[in-house]
């Protein structure tokens, strides 16, 4: 592997991006937000006119920069034929990085052009990233007896505009999370064994959220935010 800067694409990039495309297949299943310390491991599929033939060689870049600007990582010029389940370059993702895939294959007619890159998040891959704090009602009926599922709300205040954030949660049950009314996941699935806990990943995003309200109301409620 070897760090590079991109560069312009070569002289017959041009012809063979008319004729030739790639798809990128994400390395992450569909519904999964986030990777885990497995090596990253991208797939993908070409069309193309018979001219170009079969793929000749391939190049894979990363980045955190989804216009490959800065700290482009490149596989270099790799001969062969192989499109499933190929090694990215760079170093392992570490917990809540960001990181852009992409990938452009030489043919007969030349190199493709670089297609639309697919993001990859890490997730919390550290003990130390998993500190959270229970929250439950201090009276809560549910404790001993059958009873209605509670609403635990708290208020806070977003001094800055974020670009994104992402939220962890569990419980034993089912929950339903909303901020300021609105659900920005869907509910989780009851579980039919309360020891074992369900956990669920979403992001939300804000345009200019200055007060945020965070509704949960939960069935075998344990609750827990990540920091």
């Amino acid at each position: 592997m070897r760090a590079t800067q991109s560069g312009p694409p070569p002289r017959d990039a041009t012809r063979g991006a008319a004729a030739v495309h790639v798809e990128l297949r994400s390395p992450l299943a569909n519904g999964v937000l986030a990777a885990g310390r497995e090596p990253l491991r991208l797939s993908w599929r070409v069309i193309a006119p018979a001219a170009a033939g079969v793929q000749l060689a391939y190049e894979v870049q990363a980045s955190r920069d989804p216009a490959f600007t800065q700290d482009v990582v490149s596989s270099g010029e790799v001969a062969g034929d192989d499109q499933v389940g190929i090694g990215v370059p760079g170093a392992p993702l570490r917990s809540r990085e960001v990181r852009y895939l992409r990938v452009r294959i030489r043919t007969a007619l030349g190199w493709s052009a670089w297609p639309p890159p697919v993001r990859v998040e890490a997730g919390l891959l550290d003990r130390s990233d998993w500190v959270a704090r229970p929250i439950t009602l201090p009276d809560d009926p549910g404790a001993t007896v059958q009873a209605p599922a509670p609403m635990l709300r708290r208020t806070f205040e977003v001094t800055d505009t974020p670009a994104a954030a992402r939220l962890h949660v569990t419980a034993l049950g089912v929950h339903d999370v909303r901020v300021n009314g609105v659900q920005i996941a869907p509910a989780s699935q009851p579980s039919s064994q309360p020891h074992r806990m369900s956990r669920s990943e979403f992001a939300a995003e804000y345009e200019k959220a200055y007060r945020v309200l965070w509704v949960v109301a939960a069935w075998w409620a344990v609750v827990c935010r990540s920091c």
